[in-house]
């Protein structure tokens, strides 16, 4: 029932969109109310996407976009043995988080750009922490399915290492589990080609599906990141920790090095080293750093009683 404020509000409406449509002639159609709003939500809606995308291809033109590092660190020892680049869109205006540029980098071609661009940077940097003395921090890059089969990417990386004098065995590409799926073909063409370029390939996401088990089988992975669904679900369910113990045991099966992703408590870090984890990641064990605060974080480590490579203090600027 619409009840008397809902009946006079529709005869409002119907009166003004018959007024409208005598004023325009004979067989006018005209909409009242909450709907003809709507065209118009719309239309700004487009217009506000397409100026998001024409700032973020100029903000990847001119490498506007920072670089933010997680840490990735021994599960048994604390020490942190890599570091993961997270590209970062910082504005006069704030922060844009990456759900909400990375989609539409998408849909308009830019990721093997962006892609490039992460990689030219966290590389210089991490050659550039490289020359403090012992420091052997392996370098993750994410690579998505666009990237992969994009040569232009593989050989940024490729050149930018050469160029900075930073090991290809210390770095990894990282491709999502679902990202290969569409060219498993040409996906596992471009990742033999990263495996003699001397690159370390990651699966990540890697959860219970029958993806993650036709990938693992067909792609030349060295490293399994093992989903967050998985360490989240084995801190509160035991047949969760069994499921957790085979995947960690079927990476090492495959040769793998095997990273639980999303270890978030000191319970979700317990059963990761219950399944025999290689690796662990996780906002519990260290959130992601700005380039600065990166910087700060390895030098203090090299001070340190038995130098880099130990577990890290708690770091001066953290990402936001």
């Amino acid at each position: 029932m619409l009840g008397e404020v809902g009946r006079a509000a529709l005869l409002r409406s119907a009166e003004r969109a018959a007024m409208d449509a005598t004023d325009r002639g004979p067989g006018s159609v005209v909409v009242s109310g909450d709907d003809a709003a709507r065209p118009t939500a719309a239309a700004s809606g487009v217009a506000a996407d397409a100026a998001l995308v024409a700032r973020l291809r100029r903000a990847v033109e001119l490498g506007e976009l920072e670089v933010d590092y997680q840490p990735i660190v021994d599960a048994r020892s604390g020490r942190w043995v890599a570091v993961e680049a997270l590209a970062r869109w910082r504005t006069a205006d704030g922060v844009v988080p990456p759900d909400v540029f990375v989609p539409p980098a998408e849909q308009h071609g830019l990721v093997p750009a962006l892609d490039a661009l992460v990689a030219r940077t966290a590389i210089a940097e991490a050659a550039r922490l490289a020359a403090a003395p012992g420091d052997e921090l392996t370098l993750h890059l994410n690579v998505s399915a666009a990237s992969l089969t994009d040569g232009h990417v593989l050989t940024a990386i490729v050149e930018a290492a050469t160029l900075h004098g930073f090991p290809t065995e210390r770095i990894v590409i990282e491709v999502t589990e679902t990202s290969p799926v569409v060219d498993l073909e040409g996906t596992r063409d471009a990742l033999v080609e990263a495996r003699l370029a001397g690159l370390g390939v990651a699966l990540d996401d890697f959860s219970a599906g029958h993806t993650s088990l036709h990938l693992l089988a067909h792609l030349p992975i060295t490293m399994l990141k093992l989903d967050r669904g998985l360490v989240t679900g084995a801190a509160t369910s035991r047949r969760w920790q069994r499921l957790l113990r085979v995947f960690a045991d079927a990476g090492r099966e495959f040769g793998t090095v095997v990273v639980a992703e999303g270890v978030e408590t000191a319970e979700d870090l317990a059963v990761v080293r219950a399944a025999g984890c290689d690796q662990a990641q996780g906002y519990h064990l260290a959130r992601p750093l700005t380039t600065a605060g990166l910087r700060a974080a390895t030098a203090a480590s090299v001070a340190l009683p038995g130098g880099p490579g130990r577990p890290l203090p708690p770091a001066a600027h953290p990402a936001e």
